[in-house]
């Protein structure tokens, strides 16, 4: 799955997938799908809070196409997928990885051409997705945003 509003960047890392269907949730992807020649599917309703957990929990692989705002850090759905349970395939950034270590709480990919063989791998690996998904739900357990705050207080010597 992925669950985010359309960005010309993220229809180009969507299109390289071809050997995997993606059910896909946000605004504006409708104006995308005839280009995906009918290999993904467009939900027009809106996916939030426990629905959107509920998604990315059940779902197989969760994609987080990080935008270029958020480069070379991580995104609010960094924690959503990993912390509703959900096996996070991103793009890779150092910020993500030293957070959700590669291979051991999300998989990475560096160019979108990677985006099939590792989707095909976290498909069929059903132990491998498991350990992912175990770690990385007790990490993201550890970053709630009283905690993140509290640790920029006390960086910043405010307490």
């Amino acid at each position: 799955v992925f669950v985010g509003q359309h960005s010309d960047k993220r229809e180009d890392h969507l299109s390289a997938v071809r050997d995997h269907r993606v059910a896909l949730w946000g605004n504006r992807w409708s104006r995308a799908a005839p280009r995906f020649g009918g290999r993904h599917i467009v939900h027009q309703e809106p996916a939030f809070g426990a629905t959107c957990a509920a998604l990315y929990a059940a779902a197989d692989v969760s994609l987080n196409v990080v935008d270029d705002l958020n480069m070379p850090g991580h995104n609010m759905r960094t924690f959503e997928i990993t912390g509703s349970g959900g096996v996070m395939l991103s793009c890779y950034t150092a910020e993500q990885a030293a957070i959700f270590p590669e291979g051991e709480a999300a998989a990475y990919y560096r160019t979108p051409d990677e985006l099939d063989a590792l989707l095909g791998q976290l498909c069929a690996d059903t132990a491998f997705a498991a350990r992912l998904r175990r770690n990385a739900v007790a990490i993201a357990a550890e970053h709630s945003y009283e905690r993140r705050a509290a640790a920029m207080s006390a960086e910043l010597g405010l307490g």
